[in-house]
């Protein structure tokens, strides 16, 4: 009898934590256009475009601009979606995105992050 609850237990453990990350790049499918300017501007300049993060001179990239952005692709899915460190805790704007912020950048980058 023992071996069997450690074994449900067990199943129940194995069950239970292979959920689906929502917003992860490999498991997100986008269902919607996202534009570059009506969508993921407003985004970068609530989260992430502002003095002291990622504009004007900063090392990693102005976030006002569609080029730097964009070449910075790689570096939004790692900060953003697989480590959730960006926008760090210690940021003077927000410290989370919010869902649909997070869906649409998703979108926008599986569409290959097109300046539209």
């Amino acid at each position: 009898m023992k071996h069997c609850i450690k074994f449900y237990a067990s199943f129940l453990l194995i069950i239970t934590s292979c959920g689906q990350d929502v917003g992860t790049s490999e498991d997100f499918i986008c269902d919607q256009s996202v534009s570059f300017s009506e969508d993921i501007v407003p985004i970068m300049d609530t989260y992430c475009a502002y003095s002291g993060c990622h504009f004007g001179q900063f090392a990693w990239g102005n976030f006002k601009r569609y080029e730097e952005i964009k070449s910075r692709t790689q570096f939004i899915i790692t900060e953003v979606f697989d480590f959730k460190t960006m926008p760090p805790q210690n940021a003077s704007g927000p410290t989370e995105l919010s869902a649909i912020a997070l869906e649409k950048l998703e979108c926008w980058i599986q569409n290959g992050a097109p300046n539209n």
